[in-house]
């Protein structure tokens, strides 16, 4: 049996469903702040967010992420998923220097529902003559640097995850020139932030 195949299974599938209620009510009864994070597709996903949302909100915070495949129709699906929800925005954040983007929604009264966008953000120097570095190609940006495990048994740090050519060796990295480029960018974008939208909390 495939995994696809797994998870098309009813039985399989509702034991899992009770099995991360379950960890998320435990998680809430011992005082740890849980949350669902679910990528929405597209609208034939609309049905069940709208469930988790009603299932689980008043337990854990519901992070809703678009899908960098799926583009304009995941985009239309999470509208559509806060209109029935009732969510109002509360609060618009950035985390400067990276393309991530969150909006915080109260939701059915009181309910936490986060929705996670990625924008077009690129470094300065690397991203310049990078081949992906048009609206179509570039997947998510610069995200931030990600840490990685060879199956040699080095760690390497990467700062995109489709140029796999740009990671360096953990010990390469204070020469490499991303951290000073990956600083400089980040001070530059927090003033931009700044200017456009106040001060940075």
């Amino acid at each position: 049996m495939t995994g696809d195949e797994r998870f098309r299974t009813p039985s399989l599938a509702e034991a899992k469903i009770r099995a991360a209620e379950q960890t998320i009510r435990a998680a809430v009864s011992n005082g740890v702040k849980a949350s669902v994070n679910i990528v929405v597709p597209g609208m034939a996903h609309v049905g069940r967010v709208v469930n988790l949302v009603e299932s689980y909100g008043q337990f854990a915070d519901v992070r809703m992420l678009t899908s960098i495949q799926d583009g304009p129709e995941s985009v239309a699906a999470i509208s559509e998923v806060l209109a029935r929800v009732g969510a109002e925005p509360v609060l618009r954040t950035f985390t400067a220097g990276t393309s991530d983007e969150r909006t915080l929604y109260r939701a059915l009264g009181s309910r936490a529902v986060y929705v996670k966008r990625l924008l077009p953000v690129r470094l300065p120097d690397t991203c310049a003559s990078c081949r992906f570095n048009n609206d179509t190609d570039c997947e998510e940006g610069y995200y931030g640097i990600r840490l990685y495990l060879t199956d040699q048994g080095e760690y390497m740090v990467g700062i995109c995850i489709q140029r796999m050519d740009l990671c360096v060796p953990v010990a390469e990295l204070p020469k490499s020139g991303i951290v000073e480029e990956v600083l400089a960018f980040k001070d530059a974008e927090v003033r931009r932030l700044t200017r456009e939208y106040g001060a940075a909390a």
